[in-house]
């Protein structure tokens, strides 16, 4: 993306310094990283398609309040599959039999709701972390019975679509990892200390 590209090209930019820059201002910056990447995706779209719908520049997901996770996770995989450049669009989310037009607040109320029932003991794909408490982790023993939906063998990989999408159109989402995940995602495993891994497990 071009926030990579910026730090590895040989112009300068305070990109390259990211300690120079708070949370605000990154964020203002992953926004517009976010922005431009959409426009992107409409340009290509309005070259390479001859009949164009308003749907085709957005990512329109329909959802029933009472199977939002199922719905959501089906059709998001299905686009991973079948047309991955979608993703890059706008997520637009309706839900069944609600007049509410998404402007920003459908979506973030949609993610929220997915990324709790992810985080959920009942789905079985994050457990409790024993020794620490507000803290999951993922479910070592996780699994889906062999006549599952094919979108079921890939819940990792959606589970982080899904906190993509949440970071791509920016909207925050309740995670309830632990701070060296974070750690791991900014500096690498390497970063990982003796001290970090007793946080985890102080017993």
């Amino acid at each position: 993306n071009r926030y990579l590209e910026q730090r590895q090209s040989s112009v300068f930019s305070f990109l390259k310094y990211p300690f120079l820059l708070d949370a605000h201002a990154k964020r203002c910056l992953m926004s517009y990283d976010s922005l431009r990447t959409m426009e992107t995706e409409w340009g290509q779209l309005r070259r390479h398609m001859q009949t164009i719908s308003p749907n085709d520049f957005e990512l329109a997901i329909t959802v029933r309040r009472e199977n939002v996770l199922e719905d959501f996770c089906s059709q998001i995989w299905d686009r991973r599959q079948n047309r991955p450049s979608s993703l890059s669009l706008p997520l637009v989310v309706k839900f069944v039999n609600e007049e509410a037009i998404d402007q920003g607040g459908v979506s973030k109320e949609a993610l929220s709701l997915i990324i709790k029932e992810f985080m959920s003991e009942d789905l079985g794909l994050m457990a409790p972390l024993p020794d620490v408490e507000g803290y999951a982790w993922f479910h070592p023993n996780f699994s889906v019975a062999p006549d599952a939906p094919a979108y079921r063998q890939h819940m990792f990989e959606i589970f982080g679509i899904v906190v993509g999408l949440a970071a791509y159109n920016g909207v925050l989402v309740p995670l309830s990892f632990p701070p060296v995940t974070y750690k791991v995602l900014k500096h690498g495993l390497q970063a990982v200390q003796f001290d970090d891994l007793r946080e985890l497990h102080p017993s």
